[in-house]
């Protein structure tokens, strides 16, 4: 290494081969960080991982093409996996690891995505997939937590929505801001939003309220197997006029 260029590890077919002041790069593998010149900081194990990038610092890519298109001004993300961030561009401050997980983001930012395939097709941004194949067909929708083996994984589109469970609300297309939690919960719903679905298999066929498949503003708790329900304190509905606005003497 010369003066500008200090404590920079290149192993493998041109790694690292176009550093010129960077410093304190570990890159390993057939061209691995081959376009790196002024970066710094940077970790690239993997054929082609991180072969984009030529100034930006602090990234992390270990797995055979991992962030290979990187190339912003502060991408500062971690991908673990074959192409993991594959296709991650401009956009920063993602994780992923797994195969192929959050391989078509590209402008998006924040976006965590652990599991094989999970938010594998996601471009926008603040999006939480964590299990197999969670998120797997959601694509310009931000602001989403889907953790559970194929939780949310037809949603498309849809932004707000929390699902939380292995195939919890795994039907959903399109609807926003639903909360399901449960393993199957909501496991029929197709589109709809405002929507709450808690337990085991609440919200299909045979939980109370029957079978949710479309609509918006529904509560659906437990399944059909529950016995009994205990409060501390007694339930209130309310429906008097402090709660109305369209009344009329």
């Amino acid at each position: 290494t010369s003066a500008t260029d200090n404590y920079n590890i290149g192993i493998g077919y041109d790694a690292g081969g176009a550093v010129t002041t960077g410093t304190e790069n570990t890159l390993v593998g057939g061209l691995a960080g081959d376009a790196i010149n002024t970066g710094s900081n940077n970790v690239a194990v993997g054929h082609k991982a991180l072969s984009t990038d030529d100034a930006d610092s602090g990234n992390v890519a270990v797995g055979h093409s991992a962030m290979e298109s990187a190339n912003g001004s502060n991408v500062q993300s971690v991908a673990v996996g074959f192409e993991a961030l594959h296709n991650l561009s401009s956009g920063g401050a993602c994780t992923a690891v797994g195969y192929q997980a959050g391989e078509a983001i590209s402008t998006g930012i924040g976006g965590t995505f652990i599991g094989q395939l999970a938010g594998t097709d996601i471009t926008g941004n603040d999006n939480t997939c964590v299990g197999t194949q969670a998120g797997f067909t959601e694509t310009s929708g931000s602001d989403n937590t889907l953790i559970g083996h194929d939780a949310g994984r037809t949603q498309n589109g849809g932004n707000g929505n929390s699902i939380v469970g292995s195939h919890a609300g795994d039907s959903i297309t399109t609807g926003d801001n639903n909360s399901i939690l449960g393993k199957g919960a909501g496991a029929s719903l197709t589109s709809g939003s405002n929507n709450l679905f808690l337990g085991f298999d609440a919200g299909i066929t045979g939980s109370p309220g029957g079978n949710f498949t479309t609509g918006s503003n529904a509560i659906g708790l437990g399944n059909g197997s529950i016995a009994s329900l205990s409060c501390q304190v007694s339930l209130t509905a309310t429906s008097d006029e402090r709660d109305k606005t369209d009344f009329t003497n």
